[in-house]
């Protein structure tokens, strides 16, 4: 004889439907915090760009508070708050960046810019054998994307006073980034690393020492400047090596140049004062002079 169902007994079928209907409201409510996390974001990317650092902050955080599984909003606010450390920043500061960064790691290892950006964080934070494992792991994930890895983890060893390592390094990253490479390359692309290529060179220039070896260095300068025609070091770099050689007119064209980027550069000054002795233009090496009297502690 057939039993009838309790009315208060559950269906098997109604069961089905409410777990359904409930993961379906979870992934559409998780999907709706993403949406909204992501927009957070690039809120916070566009005070960034604006040097607005306060109203950033605030983006990337309420981007972290929507979506704390997405390691991109972890990297984005430890770069932000790395690019802000100073001597006199609060102590809590340091470790809550590194934080970040494992987080960041953590949710996203598979990525060669987290990893990098573990490598900025603890060289920051004094920790060089950390951070060129992190640097290390980047190249690993990544050796042919990332020019700016290669001078990251160059700019580690020279620091740890592994000279030759570093020069390797930036020969490394020649062979692996030729130039004849970028006209084959889409245009966003060849653009993206041209900038980061033009540090590689402009590095190689400085190791060759222009004072002391300026026909060796000029060729590196020249072609990051071609890479970026607004490279600081390579400007600088290249204006020494040019009135190094006796040829003054270029040498002040650069050292100008470089001026005009970084004012009160004292060692761009100091070239510059002497290019235009050289020249014969006393009333503007005068005028140096008094800039670079200004300079002093």
């Amino acid at each position: 004889m057939a039993i009838e169902p309790s009315s208060w007994s559950i269906r098997p079928r109604l069961l089905v439907q409410f777990v359904l209907a409930t993961l379906l409201f979870g992934l559409a409510y998780a999907n709706f915090l993403a949406i909204f996390s992501e927009v957070a974001q690039r809120n916070g990317l566009a005070h960034a760009n604006a040097r607005r650092y306060d109203k950033a902050e605030q983006a990337y955080r309420q981007a972290l508070l929507l979506d704390p599984l997405w390691g991109e909003n972890y990297r984005h606010l430890a770069l932000l708050l790395l690019s802000q450390l100073t001597p006199e920043s609060p102590a809590e500061l340091r470790p809550q960046v590194l934080q970040l960064a494992q987080v960041a790691v953590r949710l996203d290892g598979h990525r060669p810019v987290t990893q990098s950006l573990l490598g900025q964080v603890k060289a920051e934070l004094g920790d060089l054998q950390g951070a060129r494992q992190a640097y290390l792991k980047a190249l690993e994930l990544d050796p042919v994307n990332y020019p700016a890895f290669y001078m990251e983890l160059a700019n580690l060893e020279a620091r740890s006073g592994h000279s030759q390592r570093a020069g390797e390094l930036l020969e490394l990253a020649r062979q692996r980034f030729p130039l004849d490479s970028l006209d084959k390359m889409l245009d966003f692309r060849a653009e993206a690393i041209r900038e980061p290529l033009s540090t590689i060179y402009a590095a190689s220039g400085a190791r060759e020492n222009p004072a002391l070896n300026p026909a060796a260095a000029e060729p590196y300068f020249k072609t990051a400047l071609f890479l970026h025609k607004n490279n600081a070091d390579a400007l600088f770099g290249l204006g020494v090596a040019q009135l190094r050689q006796g040829r003054v007119k270029e040498a002040i064209a650069n050292l100008e140049k470089m001026d005009k980027l970084v004012p009160d550069f004292a060692p761009c000054l100091s070239y510059l004062q002497q290019a235009y002795l050289a020249d014969g233009q006393r009333d503007r090496a005068a005028a140096i002079g008094a800039r670079l009297e200004k300079l002093q502690p």
